[in-house]
């Protein structure tokens, strides 16, 4: 490949992980991407691959006129933007791309079928399946995996091959098949199937969070900003508003009729719009169950049944299922207000790492915020001195490069909750360690990332003020030149003074709802040398 002229944005891509570049660089980055070597092109490609539909227009536009690696690497980013935005207008060129002379394009090509999970993808795997090459097969048999019917499930329970890999890839597949079939048969969410049409869809999250979760979502198109939510115009799949891991929950908000005058009626009324049963149908295969959730906490059990009741006059698909409900109606008792849809993510997907908790551990959600705003340094030294189940860890390694992670506590069993997590979110570089936050001195450290407030809610001897103190007064020889801390403070202006007493530069950030209390967010930055 010839040498690439590093432009300021090129160089930034490479250095600064946190970066998203503009749309007005796109088209000379997927350029340089279509000509770098290939362990540099991956790297851009996982900043592309944040961008969103804007990179993989650029993709699309330029892949005709490039050949050879260059044109494999345009389809790993286009395979790569197949798992975040599972938008249809790739499927045609990703179908093409099964038919490359490049078998690497056909490997991509196959991977990102999967991915966008439309079931029209069977048929042309199927077909490329027949006279595939072994690797190319690994990933047509995958992809299979992820949108195939009884039809792919009988081709491959007949795939015969001596490869240790392919039988595996193919056994797995087939078990995926099977669960999705018996789902289908009783309802299940969809993730990468787009709404109908624009609906207005709101994220809520822990109160304090707004703007960290306005972050996140700045490829969608914000309607409002809320302390504890932000609504978004949204056509695209629920997959698409995963990236949003701030998020405790999304919701799709129907109005409800102005002109009846009960409140059931009312109710039935918006959950029987068409546009509302459109929306529904879209993120749901098979049978329409819900259960309502009173926005005043109480059950209504009278409300319900004349609800449950009236809906079955309409003859609407819908199920009543308060212990089976794919979804969650979030709903005024007087039907004044607007109705919130909330799919039930159960498990949510962008948290299947978390397999063992302990008490008083952080929400995901909150380690992902405190994560996006430490941000991501490539030389980083993380460091959670009360690690708890490693949230903290797992939410900053996602977020980008790091040297080193480590994890204390005084507990056996947060260390072994934080291991187990760890290894289940693919992390290798760590050490975990049993120790006194006061006491322990890992070298190196850049970043210290945890929630004391976890403290609060477990001690009950009155020991915290002394705790946040002490530890505060360590943070200037803990923390390497322009090192930071940051964690939730419950008791702001005792961690601040401190911090302000041994020359930390203190910033402050919302006051967040941990659930029963609040705390503050404090970023604590250790002054450069000079």
């Amino acid at each position: 490949m010839r040498q690439v002229t590093r432009s300021a944005s090129l160089e930034r891509c490479f250095s600064d992980p946190g970066y998203t570049p503009p749309r007005a660089e796109l088209e000379n980055l997927v350029q340089a991407l279509s000509e770098l070597e290939r362990d540099d092109a991956r790297k851009l490609e996982r900043v592309l691959g944040r961008v969103g539909w804007a990179a993989a227009e650029a993709a699309l536009a330029l892949l005709p006129n490039v050949s050879g690696p260059g044109r494999a690497q345009l389809f790993a980013l286009l395979e790569r933007l197949a798992g975040t935005t599972a938008d249809p207008r790739l499927f045609s060129t990703l179908e093409a791309g099964l038919d490359d002379p490049l078998p690497r394009c056909r490997r991509y090509a196959a991977n990102g079928l999967g991915k966008l999970g439309d079931p029209r993808a069977e048929a042309p795997l199927l077909r490329a399946l027949e006279n595939a090459p072994l690797d190319v097969a690994r990933a047509i048999v995958e992809g299979l995996g992820k949108v195939g019917s009884e039809s792919a499930r009988a081709v491959l329970a007949a795939l015969q091959s001596s490869d240790a890999e392919l039988s595996r890839r193919r056994g797995q597949a087939e078990l995926l098949i099977a669960r999705r079939l018996e789902r289908m048969a009783e309802g299940s969410l969809v993730l990468d199937r787009r709404l109908p049409a624009s609906y207005h869809v709101r994220l809520c999250c822990r109160r304090g969070l707004g703007a960290v979760l306005a972050s996140e979502l700045d490829h969608f198109e914000i309607r409002a900003e809320r302390a504890d939510s932000v609504d978004v115009l949204h056509s695209g799949s629920l997959r698409e508003l995963l990236v949003a891991r701030c998020a405790l929950d999304f919701a799709i908000v129907v109005r409800t009729p102005a002109h009846h005058g009960d409140p059931a009626a009312r109710l039935v009324g918006g959950l029987t719009e068409p546009s509302t049963l459109a929306a529904l149908n879209a993120w749901t295969q098979g049978k329409l169950r819900f259960r309502i959730e009173w926005t005043d906490g109480a059950h209504h059990r009278a409300l319900c049944w004349r609800i449950a009741e009236a809906l079955s006059k309409t003859g609407a698909p819908l199920v009543n299922d308060p212990r089976n409900g794919t979804w969650i109606v979030r709903a005024d008792p007087q039907g004044s207000a607007d109705l919130e849809l909330v799919p039930k993510l159960l498990p949510d997907p962008r948290f299947e790492y978390r397999k063992r908790d302990v008490p008083a551990a952080s929400h995901p959600t909150v380690a992902a915020a405190l994560a996006r705003i430490a941000g991501a340094r490539e030389d980083d030294v993380v460091w959670d001195p009360f690690v708890g189940s490693g949230l903290e860890l797992i939410e900053r390694a996602r977020l980008g490069p790091y040297r080193r992670l480590i994890g204390s506590d005084l507990s056996s069993a947060a260390l072994e909750a934080a291991r187990e997590n760890l290894v289940a979110a693919g992390l290798e570089r760590f050490e975990l360690m049993p120790g006194n936050a006061l006491e322990l001195r890992p070298a190196d450290v850049s970043l210290i990332i945890s929630n004391p407030p976890m403290g609060r809610r477990v001690a009950r001897d009155g020991s915290l003020p002394a705790l946040l103190t002490s530890f505060v007064e360590r943070l200037p020889s803990l923390l390497t030149a322009g090192g930071r801390a940051l964690f939730l403070s419950p008791i702001p202006a005792l961690t601040r003074s401190v911090a302000t007493r041994v020359g930390m530069n203190c910033s402050e950030g919302p006051e967040v709802d941990l659930g029963g209390f609040s705390a503050e967010l404090q970023i604590l930055t250790r002054r450069s040398a000079g």
